[in-house]
């Protein structure tokens, strides 16, 4: 197979970095979006490809450096990009350039396969397998309650019936930037209780927009995977973690008066 050499569409760091907007709580990251596309075609003279885009909000001022290496490290894990091909300093382009260059490696390779294992057939409905697509979203909240949450989506398709999503959040602390996580916000001991209104939460939700016959399960576990709104708190599950892959990755809120009794002060 000839390999069309990569094509750079499009890499733009847009340099100007702008304040968050503010909610009651006031402050928040100061970011820089980085825009990344790239294409790859599988041969010369072939229309079948591989793109792989992402958008990444990077916090860049006002906490140490300590801190923002820290975020920038969780950004890179949240998204798969591989953290151990980084420089120490958690370089999210280098990152970012890493997962290209193995995406379209792998790409390439299985393409290769599927292209001789069926270059005798007359059957075409392989040609579905000859199209790869990956898309990064990373992007800071509105700040609220003295919060900062970072939601995170990736996309993946290979080929086939459909691609696989994934969704997710990181919570950090306005004052110093710090992560926070589960353990942080609740009281000890009270993981079951939030499991138990996660789970009530779940059915009502279910039952409001017709879907609880196709759930997996009605027991809703404490999710490490959060995000935090003048709302509430809103849980994030996987793709076939609480039900079938039509139902994509569920989000669950619970709202501050249903939770307020086992916050930690």
């Amino acid at each position: 197979m000839k390999r069309h050499n990569s094509r750079l569409v499009s890499v733009a760091l847009l340099a100007a970095a702008a304040l968050l907007s503010a909610c009651s709580s006031g402050g928040g990251f100061r970011t820089e979006t980085i825009n990344f596309s790239r294409e790859s075609l599988l041969e010369d003279g072939r229309e079948e490809k591989m793109t792989f885009t992402a958008e990444v909000e990077v916090p860049v001022g006002d906490y140490s450096e300590e801190v923002l290496r820290a975020c920038r490290f969780d950004i890179i894990e949240a998204l798969g990009l591989g953290c151990e091909t980084v420089v120490e300093n958690a370089d999210i382009p280098s990152a970012l350039e890493y997962a290209y260059n193995k995406f379209d490696q792998d790409y390439h390779q299985s393409a290769s396969q599927v292209l001789e294992a069926f270059k005798d057939s007359e059957d075409s409905s392989f040609m579905a397998s000859l199209n790869w697509e990956m898309d990064l979203r990373a992007n800071f909240m509105i700040p609220a309650r003295g919060y900062q949450s970072l939601y995170f989506e990736r996309y993946t398709f290979l080929g086939g019936a459909h691609g696989q999503g994934q969704k997710g959040a990181l919570c950090y602390k306005l004052a110093s930037g710090e992560r926070v996580k589960l353990d942080n916000l609740f009281t000890e001991g009270s993981r079951e209780i939030l499991s138990e209104r996660l789970s009530d939460a779940l059915v009502r939700q279910a039952e409001q927009e017709g879907f609880l016959d196709a759930l997996f399960t009605r027991q809703a576990p404490a999710s490490e995977s959060f995000y935090i709104c003048e709302d509430g708190i809103c849980f994030i599950y996987g793709q076939y973690q609480l039900g079938p892959y039509y139902l994509g990755c569920l989000e669950i809120m619970l709202s501050w008066d249903e939770v307020s009794d086992i916050l930690k002060q």
